[in-house]
């Protein structure tokens, strides 16, 4: 059984915040550090930890520290609003933190939370000024097995930088196939969807509402985010932006050579059961933005991130996809060229491409633009690749009608 700690007395106005002067710590001594039990046992019962809930520990005066134990998955809105906490460590167990979770709380001083959440609600901290934010490994979890292959934690996944959530006008799909139906998998294609999503969410600055994430999606999954990131660039009438990320398999068109992006329930023989780049950015080229950004970190050589043939067919050699022109005002950011592989950076368990797109945006805090961008990812996955004995080139194609300007637009 489950349980969760929660308090409904408090009640935070969205205006007027109380202050609770006869909160439950005050018997407590100063300096008090909450050590949350993993389980307790009520009537014989024993209840696991999974939840601090609503208000759980808001007001408490002469809270400073909190253990927080690793069963514990979510953090529910104002947990911790209002108190004293100075430090506190989240466990990589959780997923959820709701809005203003730490809001108001004037003495905190370190925050760190987990590399990987699923949701983040808003405003985790306002008010809380000077506070030290890093990213950690999850605690219980240092590394993992998948495949028989041990995957480390990247440098890129523990120290996240953070921006005020301020790029409300920006709007994202990440596409991350990583476990396909018919064809091989996609080393660390998830991982690289999600650091990706926490990179969007906390450096660039992105309300969460506003990233659509999808995991080994598929085809129906694929257009239904298209459908969405369509619309909201047609309701918005030129003041978005639009970023479209996708880390997966891409395979040429047997017949004419084209590229598709294909979702987890496609056919590596049948590239019609993907969708076809053209046709992705003839829709997002549709939209009236003077800023769309498409990363791909997939070839279309119709090889996995080994080097090895998705499908043999009657071909049996590695084959380059011809180019497609982006239209409208995207840009759009590519792993590899002509035959290459888009391979992945064991390492730092992340797709090569990736990894040094995300060391970029920590590097500058997100505060660079596609130009600068550009270089730094087309230079390192060069001299990286080299050293591998696997030559890999990124490319960066711009519409037509960005040609002159695209080096200077940004990402935040």
């Amino acid at each position: 059984m489950t349980a969760e700690i929660y308090d409904d007395t408090f009640t935070p106005d969205e205006h007027k915040y109380p202050i609770m002067q006869h909160r439950k710590l005050e018997k407590w001594n100063k300096n008090t550090t909450l050590q949350i039990p993993s389980a307790v046992t009520v009537y014989g019962d024993q209840y696991t930890i999974t939840k601090i809930g609503r208000c759980a520990f808001a007001g408490y005066e002469n809270l400073l520290y909190v253990e927080i134990p690793t069963t514990v998955t979510e953090i529910d809105e104002y947990a911790f609003f209002r108190s004293a906490v100075v430090d506190v460590q989240i466990p990589g167990s959780v997923k959820s933190i709701g809005k203003r979770a730490f809001g108001w709380c004037k003495n905190l001083k370190n925050l760190c939370l987990p590399s990987v959440l699923d949701y983040s609600g808003e405003n985790l901290f306002t008010e809380s000024k000077n506070v030290n934010l890093t990213y950690s490994q999850p605690i219980e979890v240092i590394k993992r097995e998948v495949e028989k292959r041990e995957i480390v934690i990247s440098d890129v996944d523990i120290d996240v930088p953070h921006n005020p959530t301020d790029n409300a006008n920006t709007f994202v799909v990440i596409i991350a196939n990583e476990k396909y139906d018919n064809m091989s998998s996609v080393d660390y294609a998830l991982s690289d969807g999600r650091s990706f999503r926490n990179y969007c969410q906390m450096t660039l600055g992105i309300p969460s509402e506003n990233i659509h994430i999808r995991e080994n999606a598929t085809y129906n999954h694929m257009k239904s985010e298209m459908d969405w990131i369509s619309n909201v660039g047609q309701a918005y009438d030129g003041d978005a932006k639009i970023i479209f990320y996708y880390a997966g398999h891409g395979i040429p068109n047997d017949s004419d050579k084209a590229p598709y992006l294909m979702p987890v329930d496609a056919t590596a023989n049948a590239a019609s059961t993907g969708f076809s780049l053209q046709g992705i950015y003839s829709r997002l080229g549709k939209i009236k933005s003077d800023n769309i950004a498409v990363f791909l970190d997939a070839c279309f050589s119709g090889t996995n991130r080994e080097g090895e043939l998705l499908a043999q067919g009657e071909r049996g050699i590695v084959v380059a996809a011809r180019d497609e022109e982006p239209l409208g005002s995207v840009i759009a950011f590519s792993a590899s060229q002509g035959t290459e592989t888009a391979h992945a950076y064991a390492e730092q368990g992340h797709g090569m491409f990736t990894y040094f797109l995300l060391k970029k945006l920590q590097e500058t805090s997100g505060k660079v633009t596609y130009g600068e961008l550009a270089d730094y990812v087309i230079q390192q996955v060069r001299r990286r690749s080299a050293v591998n004995s696997q030559p890999q080139t990124p490319t960066v194609l711009p519409s037509s009608s960005v040609l002159d300007t695209w080096r200077s637009k940004t990402l935040r």
